[in-house]
């Protein structure tokens, strides 16, 4: 009962916020037509204003912040950077949000979401005027918003993180015995601990070209832009996509000129069981209770990444394959290290930050196991000296 008590109370207080919140946000559509820069400043801070308040209470009053361990890669303050994460729980955007707020980009989150989350009262209206990406499951269906909002980003320079997460949906175990049929049918490596990404969605983010089945285009003979090459459209196999319009284009040759690859992990008292976000929600304190969270962070350059469509999705693929090894790597060395303290072995790391608390660094790409959160974060005008001495290598899969 006081775990509902707690729910409701929390939920109670949102509402009169996100209705100011909704008011601010419609000022910055109303304002949009005569100043697009005092527009998106404004729901840039209507969004940080908010997201803040729930953030201070995840962190703070629910005592979360003491058991996020962050490893990886230093990440710039304000740059811009599209966000690739695997997906677990609802609660995934708090850690997303973690480390926005080191980095200076809370406000300027803006995620691929469900267009069902529109429907919600109230909330819903606010996904679609702070400028979230709004998406169903069908790429090409989706192409004018995405293309609206990327033509926005690009064509104004806005400061931006992209946060995608390409599995499209949360991982439950059902769900992984169904990826691992997918793979194992379509000659894909299964995945332990992740879902096969859904790749059409990095691939239109970083290329930008709009997915078109052939039968839509016609035998109409005229020439057409495909992958950067001139061909006639009866010279482009069946199996191809293609795109007519120069407006739509992805975001590789813009000023967003990072991926920032997130691997997260949650640690439940309950075993190795994803938490909902109304049990992390419901309980009074996080860290005394059991929770730790982890996110790992690796960040490529976009210009290290290929171009192509069967490139871009290769590279996506195999980043997830990677993310498995590194998870399950993890897992056995947390049940080995279990085993220790049960063999009366082993040294006990329960308190502090040591690595056996840090899991996502095993098996780094780099060798390296990474920072911690208190040394993650660099300033724009230091970043080079202190990042690219290692991101090349982190790109190569």
């Amino acid at each position: 009962m006081a775990l509902n008590r707690r729910l409701i109370s929390h939920t109670l207080a949102l509402i009169p916020l996100i209705s100011i919140a909704n008011t601010f946000l419609l000022f910055a559509l109303l304002i949009k037509p005569f100043s697009e820069p005092s527009s998106w400043s404004l729901a840039c801070w209507t969004a940080e204003w908010f997201w803040r308040y729930m953030q201070n209470h995840w962190e703070i009053n629910l005592n979360a912040g003491p058991v996020i361990y962050v490893t990886g890669d230093p990440l710039p303050y304000q740059e811009s950077a599209i966000v690739i994460s695997n997906h677990l729980s609802f609660s995934d955007y708090y850690l997303v949000q973690h480390l926005a707020v080191k980095a200076g980009m809370l406000g300027r989150c803006r995620y691929f979401a469900k267009k069902e989350l529109v429907r919600i009262p109230i909330f819903g209206w606010a996904f679609w005027a702070i400028g979230m990406i709004l998406v169903s499951r069908n790429w090409t269906d989706d192409a004018s918003s995405i293309q609206a909002a990327f033509s926005r980003i690009k064509h104004n320079a806005h400061d931006v993180w992209i946060v995608l997460y390409p599995e499209g949906t949360r991982r439950t175990p059902r769900k992984v015995l169904a990826s691992q049929v997918y793979a194992r049918q379509n000659d894909k490596r299964p995945l332990d601990h992740l879902l096969q990404p859904r790749t059409k969605g990095f691939v239109a983010t970083i290329q930008g070209k709009l997915i078109l089945p052939l039968s839509v285009v016609g035998l109409i003979q005229r020439r057409i832009l495909l992958l950067g090459q001139d061909m006639k459209i009866d010279e482009i196999p069946a199996f191809s996509f293609v795109v007519d319009d120069d407006s739509w284009s992805g975001l590789h040759d813009s000023h967003v000129r990072y991926v920032y690859d997130m691997t997260t992990r949650y640690v439940s008292p309950h075993g190795d069981v994803v938490p909902s976000l109304g049990e992390l929600l419901g309980c009074a304190d996080l860290a005394r209770a059991g929770y730790e969270f982890h996110v790992h962070v690796r960040r490529i350059p976009i210009e290290d990444l290929p171009m192509d469509e069967v490139g871009l999705k290769r590279w996506c693929e195999k980043t997830w394959e990677y993310k498995d090894e590194m998870l399950g790597n993890m897992l056995r060395a947390e049940k080995y290290s279990r085993k220790g303290f049960a063999d009366g072995h082993g040294h006990d790391h329960s308190h502090g930050h040591d690595s056996a608390r840090h899991p996502l660094p095993y098996g780094s790409m780099d060798g390296k196991e990474g920072g911690n959160d208190n040394d993650i974060w660099v300033r724009s005008g230091n970043e080079d000296e202190d990042v690219d001495g290692h991101r090349r290598s982190d790109s190569r899969l």
